[in-house]
């Protein structure tokens, strides 16, 4: 019987707030002196090397072992155990099962036994009746006791947060950033060959071996929504059902892709049954666009919203921000950044508005909204990826119809914490939460954190900075209290101005969101500062009914009115003891991301190939008799129904 091991959590068991970052973890068999290393799969049945190096928070990935539900670890000078929980309560259901079964055996043994011994004259057989006249009937007994109610099961493990994402395919890894394309493409078509994304809950865009517990791919359980099983250009759809518009799906050899400052190559993969393009970039300008102009029939109709999407799996051993819309030049607005995870394959989408058949507006100007900066669809743009050079496989396009209504914008308001280092609003080298939130949900996140505001100050420009952003936003999230407990207002001055902004959020049409108030040295070196910061926590999670509390995931565990200064020292999470470091920027907007956010994402994807493309993705029509004909259109406009 083999066993199947949660993450890897390399913690202190009598104090979970001390970790071993980083550390090279052995895992081996209880109570072995050598620590001789077991043989270990991941949940895939791939070799798992052992020792196991763990992340900076001590997480390393899900495993299997053939023979033990127990075994034991060391690394970073801590020591503990994992539990199989499924494979030790199969062992105690076998026991189980054995002993009731040895307890038969034994109470049939004993009574031929017992046979035996009244034969043999030992024991005296039962006397006899008396009578046979039967007596009277006793009266009826009480009712039996009810019995005990069943004990209620144990809560599931809670789910990490991104921060503490792993690498847990690393035979995958190495393929990607083998070189040589030929066998990286041989090595990644074999190890994705007839794998699907099944089973997964929630809304974030990044997929690694389906066949991993989702708590294994990004620390939650993660999902592509729709993506269980890829339909083909032969499935019987019905009108008014989403479909993708896009024909040459996957051929990017194709004269409708255009690729500027980018080679396109020859290089393909194969994952999860989608063919996927290298093309590469070492220029801002990078871009791979498609050209609508003189096809057959038009796929846009002016006015309405769509989701146009695709896969990468990125070859660069760093996570890269990229872009789905033209930025036109380095200093221009950086919002609606998409995340390419190193080694990972990942769904990206972005949402435009049609402002003609052959155009779509991205965005260019944020106070403009939906359907400005007229141009090509935009696939992919280099924008600097954060100075490296972009090396990735693409393929799955689809462009879907999302009506005329459709909107994935998240607006923030709130301080230098929100804010960040960019110093200015959407900056396009900007690594802030924000940021980092938007490659996550493949969502438009606005910032327009100020440093040094009160809630008051974010209060009085709402209208200025937060009103005119409705039209491209659904959420808004609200941030602050730090500058206004340094700054002397008093508690009811901070949930006045609050609440004033609730109001507002309510009136311009947005669902807001807020977040709790962060430690900071200077709240923290006065105590009647620091009792206001908590009892301004206690404030907002009792009034608003979605709150996200992040003041958890960036406090020191062992003195939570600080920054987390452990693992990794100041270095780590502190920063300046007020402001986020960059990996703390990354675990709030992990964070963040986990929460119930409702956008649009796409639906299962749809092959279409030129052979089949038709404005309505092949579908097939029925006629009165029950003969199926499936349309199809060419380039050249034929239109033709084949009987199927």
């Amino acid at each position: 019987m083999a066993y199947a091991f949660k993450q890897i959590e390399a913690h202190d068991p009598n104090n979970p707030g001390l970790v071993a970052p980083n550390a090279s973890v052995t895992i081996f068999e209880p109570g072995d002196p050598t620590k001789t290393p077991l043989t270990l799969t991941t949940l895939a049945g791939d070799p798992l090397p052992n020792p196991v190096t763990v992340n900076g928070l001590g997480y390393g990935p899900a495993f299997m072992h053939a023979t033990l539900p127990q075994v034991a670890w060391s690394g970073g000078g801590l020591t503990g155990t994992f539990e199989s929980y499924e494979g030790m309560r199969d062992e105690a259901i076998a026991a189980r099962t054995a002993a009731e079964e040895a307890a038969a055996t034994a109470g049939a043994d004993a009574v031929v036994r017992l046979d035996e011994l009244i034969a043999a004259g030992e024991f005296e057989g039962p006397a006899g009746a008396d009578s046979t006249v039967p007596g009277p009937a006793g009266p009826t007994g009480p009712a039996g006791l009810k019995g005990d109610k069943g004990d209620k099961g144990d809560k599931g493990d809670k789910g990490l947060d991104g921060v503490n994402a792993v690498e847990n395919d690393t035979a995958v890894a190495g393929y990607i950033t083998t070189t040589g394309t030929s066998a990286t493409k041989t090595a990644l078509t074999a190890a994705y060959a007839g794998k699907s994304a099944t089973g997964y809950t929630g809304s974030p865009a990044i997929v690694q071996d389906p066949t991993i517990a989702p708590a294994e791919i990004d620390g939650r359980a993660i999902n592509v929504p729709n993506r269980d099983k890829p339909l083909t250009p032969d499935s019987t759809v019905t009108f008014g059902e989403r479909r993708n518009k896009w024909q040459h799906t996957e051929d990017l050899a194709a004269n409708r892709y255009s690729a500027g400052a980018m080679t396109k190559t020859t290089d393909t993969i194969t994952v999860d049954g989608i063919t996927l393009t290298r093309v590469t970039s070492a220029s801002f300008y990078g871009m791979l666009s498609s050209s609508l102009g003189g096809l057959s029939l038009p796929i846009l109709t002016t006015g309405n919203r769509y989701l146009m999407s695709y896969y990468a799996v990125s070859r660069r051993d760093v996570e890269q921000f990229v872009w789905m819309r033209d930025r036109g030049y380095n200093a221009g607005a950086g919002h609606g950044q998409k995340l390419l995870q190193p080694n990972k394959l990942t769904r990206l989408w972005t949402l435009v508005q049609a402002t003609s058949t052959t155009q779509v507006g991205d965005m260019g100007t944020p106070s403009l909204g939906y359907g400005n900066g007229a141009t090509s669809p935009v696939w992919l743009m280099q924008g600097n990826a954060d100075g490296n050079a972009l090396d990735v496989y693409v393929g799955g396009f689809q462009i879907e119809d999302m009506g005329t209504t459709a909107v994935d914008g998240i607006a923030a308001i709130g301080d230098s914490t929100i804010q960040g280092a960019s110093g200015s609003n959407d900056a396009g080298a900007a690594r802030e939460t924000m940021g980092y939130l938007a490659g996550l949900l493949n969502a438009v996140t606005y910032n327009r954190g100020i440093g040094g505001n009160t809630t008051a100050n974010m209060d009085a420009r709402w209208a200025t900075d937060i009103t005119p952003l409705k039209t491209m936003c659904k959420y808004v999230i609200i941030q602050g209290g730090i500058n206004d407990i340094v700054q002397g207002r008093t508690l009811a001055d901070i949930q006045a101005s609050i609440t004033s902004m609730a109001a507002k959020a309510a009136t311009d049409g947005f669902i807001p969101v807020y977040l709790t108030c962060t430690p900071t040295q200077s709240i923290a070196a006065n105590a009647t500062y620091e009792q206001m910061r908590l009892d301004l926590n206690t404030w907002i999670k009792k009034t608003f009914p979605r709150v996200i509390d992040i003041a958890p995931v960036v406090a020191d565990p062992f003195d939570p009115k600080y920054l987390r200064r452990t693992p990794g020292g100041s270095a780590g999470w502190y920063g300046d003891g007020v402001h986020y470091t960059q990996k703390a920027k990354r675990a709030i907007a992990e964070k963040i991301a986990a929460w119930n956010w409702e956008l649009p994402t796409p639906s299962a994807y749809q092959k279409i190939t030129a052979a089949t493309w038709a404005p309505y993705g092949g579908v097939v029509l029925v006629s009165p008799n029950g003969t199926k004909y499936k349309l199809t259109v060419a380039d050249g406009g034929a239109l033709s129904a084949v009987a199927v």
